[in-house]
C-alpha cells in the first residue's frame, strides 16, 4: 500500500526498466509472475533485488502497480538458512523471484513494464552496505519474466449488477498526509504520514541515508483515547527503530494517563546484531 499504485515513474526513473512492445489485442493475468534472473553484485554478504510490474497507459504515459517482490539475494536458497553472497564479486547467480498473484486485464495498445531495483522504501528496510547490482541477459545468462496470460474465455461471462451505495459522509474522514522530504546537503530522504487509525492519531517518519543505506531510522508515535466511567484514558506510545551496519536498535516509550494526568509510563530498549537481514 506504499508503493504509490498511480505514479510508478518517480521509482521507474532510478530503476532498471524493461518495457514490452504495445499489446495490439490486450491479455489478461491471473497467478504469479514468475522473473527468473542472472544477478551479480558487488555486495559482500547481503543485497536485495525488488521488482515491480506495471500497466503503462499509451495515451498519459501514467505507469500503474500491478503486483510486486522482492528477494534478499541471502535468501536465494533458503529462508529458513540463508547464505552469504559469493566471495568473488561479480560472480553470477541465478535467482528465481515470485512475484504476489495478480488478475488483472492490460487493455489493448497498453504495454508491460518490470522494473527493477536494490530497494523499496516503506516496505523493505534498506541493506547494509552500498552495492551495485548487474541483470545478465543473454544466451548464455537467460533472464526472462514468465507472465501468467490467461486464455480467452470460452463462454462471456455475464456482467455483474451493480448497485450504487449513499454517498459517505465526508466529514466523518479526514484525509492522511503522506509525503517526501529530501536533504541535499545531507543526502538523505524522508518519507513522513499523518493519519489515524479508527479516530485515533497515528504518525511516522523513515529515514535513510544516500551515502550509506545501513544508516535507517523509523520513528512512529500513536495515540489512543478511550472513555471509561465518566474518565478520559489516554494512552501514548512511541517506537524507533533505528540500524548502522552492525546492529539495530529499538527503543519504545509508552505513557498512559488519566484526567490529563499521567497514571503510569515505562522505557523498553535493546539492540540486536544484523546478520543476513
Amino acid at each position: 500500500s506504499w508503493s504509490l499504485p498511480l505514479a510508478q515513474r518517480l521509482d521507474e526513473a532510478l530503476s532498471l526498466c524493461y518495457t514490452t512492445e504495445a499489446f495490439e489485442d490486450g491479455i489478461v493475468l491471473g497467478g504469479k509472475p514468475v522473473a527468473e534472473l542472472w544477478v551479480s553484485t558487488t555486495a559482500a554478504k547481503t543485497a536485495t533485488i525488488a521488482l515491480k510490474l506495471s500497466d503503462v497507459n499509451p495515451v498519459t504515459g501514467v505507469s500503474s502497480l500491478i503486483t510486486k517482490s522482492s528477494l534478499n539475494l541471502s535468501h536465494r536458497h533458503s529462508h529458513v538458512t540463508p547464505s552469504p553472497l559469493p566471495k568473488h564479486n561479480g560472480e553470477v547467480m541465478r535467482v528465481v523471484i515470485e512475484l504476489l498473484d495478480c488478475s488483472y486485464r492490460v487493455l489493448p495498445g497498453h504495454r508491460l513494464r518490470l522494473a527493477v531495483s536494490g530497494g523499496c522504501l516503506l516496505n523493505l528496510w534498506p541493506s547494509p552496505e552500498p552495492a551495485v547490482h548487474t541483470i545478465h541477459r543473454g544466451e548464455q545468462y537467460p533472464s526472462v519474466l514468465v507472465l501468467p496470460v490467461l486464455p480467452p474465455p470460452a463462454v462471456t461471462a455475464p456482467r455483474p449488477t451493480v448497485r450504487l451505495l449513499p454517498p459517505a459522509d465526508a466529514g466523518d474522514f479526514v484525509a492522511p498526509k503522506f509525503w517526501i522530504e529530501e536533504d541535499l546537503i545531507e543526502e538523505r530522504s524522508t518519507v513522513c504520514f499523518q493519519g489515524a487509525n479508527h479516530a485515533n492519531p497515528m504518525e511516522f517518519r523513515m529515514t535513510v541515508s544516500h551515502r550509506e543505506p545501513a544508516v535507517a531510522t523509523v520513528d512512529s508515535r500513536m495515540t489512543r483515547t478511550m472513555q471509561y466511567l465518566g474518565q478520559t484514558f489516554e494512552v501514548d506510545a512511541r517506537c524507533v527503530t533505528a540500524s548502522d551496519r552492525h546492529s539495530f536498535h529499538h527503543t519504545v516509550d509508552v505513557e498512559a494517563s488519566i484526567g490529563g494526568k499521567q497514571h503510569w509510563q515505562k522505557h523498553w530498549a535493546t539492540s540486536s546484531p544484523r546478520a543476513l537481514d
